[in-house]
């Protein structure tokens, strides 16, 4: 018996009717009797499957139960200090979220999560902004396969790729993308510092702006995106930036969060490491950027989240 057969049918409905009637107070032994018996009609080598599935499951769920009652058992049974109980379950559970400091209306939180699944939640949440870093031309174009270009564009590993796929992705076409960018510069008066030739780049865009220029972007479920300029592409088409840099865009960037950020949490990533070429470690990049928020802790009015990919744990401790 397998899915496609006549046979399921009744077999799935005696489920369902057993599931409701008989079996209303545990129902977690029909189903894993039903599942046992449908892999043994599917034919007897599918058994084995089945009961591996099952006996890890359970091993499993009751080793992290275990943990967890041992967790209150030791609380219950010490006499610790409120700093020695925080410290003990950060240790059990791994926390992953910190509170640096509070300043009148302003925080500042470190964290270890993914920006792009908190820039596209699957429903509507409180309104947030969520910041990108890109280029200084505020490219679009997200070159796969770089076996077919001479001198690709935006890296889809990048921040600023993965939230072009995402985009396009969720629904958003690149020429509305590109509008609400040029919208958005032209609005505040912003010119570029430089207009490059179509021999000096030859795709993609010509018009470069200042480093911690910024264009706002909406997305769905309320998150509002702001575009940071904070590489520059070199002749080849790889992103440049230093440590001077970073600091000038993030400084740019709290100047118009003060402003137009109406108290709404902003969510920003680890800058200066990887593909922008600005030299610093994850470790560093967290340094510069906690040290930016303090000195300029006045124009922060509402929460602010620094994000560390979760995959980077071992990079960087928020906890130091």
């Amino acid at each position: 018996m397998n899915f496609t057969t006549l046979t399921f049918i009744p077999f799935l409905l005696l489920v369902i009717f057993l599931y409701y009637t008989a079996f209303r107070k545990c129902q977690w032994v029909l189903l894993l009797v039903a599942s046992i018996a449908f892999y043994l009609f599917s034919g007897p080598k599918y058994i084995v499957f089945i009961l591996v599935t099952a006996t890890s499951t359970y091993l499993l769920a009751g080793r992290i139960q275990f943990l967890h009652d041992e967790e209150k058992r030791i609380i219950a049974e010490s006499d610790f200090a409120k700093d020695e109980k925080k410290a003990f379950k950060k240790k059990y559970t791994g926390k992953r979220k910190r509170l640096l400091w509070t300043i009148g209306d302003g925080r500042v939180t470190v964290c270890y999560s993914d920006i792009m699944k908190l820039s596209f939640p699957k429903k509507k949440t409180i309104k947030k902004i969520v910041v990108i870093p890109v280029n200084t031309c505020f490219d679009t174009i997200v070159d796969e396969n770089i076996s077919l270009y001479d001198k690709p564009l935006v890296s889809p590993t990048t921040v600023h790729g993965l939230w072009i796929k995402n985009m396009v992705k969720h629904g958003f076409n690149i020429n509305d993308i590109d509008i609400a960018i040029d919208k958005s510069i032209s609005l505040r008066g912003i010119n570029p510092v430089k207009e490059l030739s179509r021999q000096e780049k030859k795709r993609g865009k010509l018009k470069c702006y200042e480093n911690g220029t910024i264009a706002v972007v909406e997305g769905k479920n309320n998150v509002e995106f702001y575009l940071l300029a904070l590489s520059e592409f070199d002749e080849n088409n790889k992103a440049q930036s230093s440590k001077d840099e970073v600091i000038k865009s993030l400084r740019s960037l709290l100047e118009f969060y003060d402003v137009n950020g109406q108290g709404y949490q902003m969510y920003i990533t680890l800058m200066g490491t990887g593909r922008s070429r600005a030299g610093l470690t994850h470790h560093d990049s967290l340094q510069t950027i906690t040290s930016l928020f303090s000195l300029y802790s006045e124009k922060i009015h509402g929460d602010i989240n620094i994000v560390i990919y979760k995959k980077d744990r071992d990079k960087v401790s928020i906890f130091d």
